[in-house]
């Protein structure tokens, strides 16, 4: 699960990795792209600027990042087939960040 806003410059940083990796395990991993805050117009057209064509969850309310007490933008978290948070991140994912190694330690 990744949650972002457009206003966040690491978190337009950290997408392109983000969404090529969700991209690369595909067929094992289902990845989550949750929207903090802002409205489906402002999703949209930041979308299409950036020609990111993945689905977004829209939390305008905060509901869904409260419920997984999140606090800053990005977070990123790794949830095992078993339903076991195995990895958070809080903060810029990069290249540094052994996110695959997470995801292929969950699958």
């Amino acid at each position: 699960i990744n949650f972002w806003a457009s206003w966040c410059t690491p978190c337009v940083r950290e997408m392109p990795l983000v969404h090529q990796i969700a991209q690369d395990y595909q067929n094992d991993v289902e990845t989550l792209f949750v929207n903090v805050g802002e409205s489906k117009g402002t999703i949209r057209e930041f979308m299409d600027k950036q020609a990111f064509d993945f689905p977004v969850i829209i939390d305008v309310t905060g509901n869904i990042s409260g419920m997984y007490r999140i606090t800053g933008l990005p977070a990123t978290m790794v949830i095992d087939k078993d339903g076991e948070f195995r990895h958070i991140l809080l903060g810029e994912l990069t290249e540094d960040t052994p996110l695959q190694q997470w995801l292929k330690d969950s699958i």
